[in-house]
This record gives structure tokens, sequence and C-alpha cells, in this order.
């Protein structure tokens, strides 16, 4: 996992929020768009009762973590789970072809 520079904050590979303060211009104007053109789409359709957003609330950076903190984190998490896989599968992160397979690419 190599850590990127975009914008004001560092991010690792694999991050689903790779934007910037241009990017955040933007957001609700093109996402009112979008809900509103699915919802024209999609509005007489029976079969489908609503739709989630966003599945990531609150996971935007928010907060500052050293990698004192992430070395802390990984091993609570070693600890925990003693093995990446058992990790993996607590975590479900096959789902998004993100399994670790090494504990220095876990970050807080």
């Amino acid at each position: 996992m190599k850590a990127v520079k975009n914008y004001k904050f560092w991010f690792c590979t694999g991050s689903q929020d790779l934007y910037g303060d241009e990017c955040l211009k933007n957001v609700a104007r093109h996402s009112r768009i979008i809900v509103e053109e699915l919802a024209q789409h999609y509005a007489d359709r029976k079969c489908i009762v609503g739709w989630q957003i966003d599945n990531e609330l609150n996971c935007q950076i928010g907060e500052f973590f050293s990698e004192a903190d992430s070395a802390a984190f990984r091993v609570f998490l070693k600890e925990k789970y003693g093995t990446l896989n058992k990790l993996n599968e607590a975590w479900g992160t096959v789902f998004w072809n993100q399994t670790y397979t090494d504990w220095s690419q876990i970050y807080l």
C-alpha cells in the first residue's frame, strides 16, 4: 500500500475518498442532479422501495492519526484477531477487494 498526497491530505491507495477542496465545491450540486435523475428514472418501479446514496458516512478525514497511532492500532488488531485471515473474515474485506496481506497495510 502506497501513501499518496492529494490536495491537503495523505491517503493510502485503496481509499475510496480521494478528493480535495476543488471537488468538494461541486459535490452537493452533482449529488442532487444524480439523485433527481435516478428518482425520475425509477419512480414507477414497484420493486424499488429505496436506495442508499452513501454507505460510508463520516469516513472523511476529520482527525489526524500519526504513524505511531496506526502502529498501536495494528498491535491491538493482532491481539484481537491473531491472523490477517481472521481479520479479513471479520471485516469482510473481500467484498471491496481490499483483503489485507500484510499488517502494515492497515491504517487508522
